[in-house]
């Protein structure tokens, strides 16, 4: 407010009775450990494709719904660069889905298994493939992505786009037929 009030300090504080108000910006932080995965994409997923992220970040949590037979509401997923490839050099972009309980509540321990992974996004894509909304001309719907959508902005997420990005990660041909999976 660019101006000192003496109701602001304590008695014994020496700035009480300053004409000019004395500041001092801090800035606040916590530590959260907790359990992640952190699921590397390919490149070519993303380019050219906004909506490619966000809509796969609420499939995933669709996903986890249909697997876990719950909302997922402990769990969140970010965007971010996976931390290890990064130091060669290479940017590779990845989404880190994290537990918010502190310690973990031991529901992302499973998907270490690259079977449950598997299993988590191909019960999405299934979603999403067979989704009403497709026929309706509507980007997404209350029966698949939009519940997830990150942030609550529906603007983001895209059904289609959710569909593509899980087909590519399933290794799903063009004739719907699932490919082997290769996991690095």
């Amino acid at each position: 407010s660019n101006a000192n009030s003496r109701r602001e300090h304590r008695p014994w504080c020496r700035h009480r009775s300053a004409t000019t108000e004395n500041v001092v910006p801090i800035a606040l932080s916590r530590s959260l450990t907790t359990q992640g995965v952190v699921l590397r994409l390919p490149p070519q997923l993303t380019i050219g494709d906004s909506l490619a992220a966000p809509s796969l970040c609420a499939a995933i949590l669709l996903g986890l719904r249909e697997v876990l037979g719950g909302d997922p509401d402990h769990l969140n997923i970010i965007s971010t660069v996976d931390p290890v490839l990064s130091d060669g050099g290479e940017n590779v972009d990845s989404l880190l889905i994290h537990d918010s309980v502190p310690g973990g509540t031991g529901y992302l321990a499973e998907l270490a298994d690259p079977d449950k992974i598997r299993d988590l996004l191909t019960r999405a894509w299934v979603i999403v493939r067979d989704c009403a909304c497709k026929a309706e001309g509507r980007a997404a719907c209350h029966r698949c992505v939009l519940p997830f959508a990150p942030g609550g902005n529906v603007d983001f997420v895209s059904r289609a786009s959710a569909e593509r990005s899980l087909a590519r990660l399933l290794g799903v041909a063009s004739d719907g037929d699932a490919r082997p999976w290769n996991v690095v």
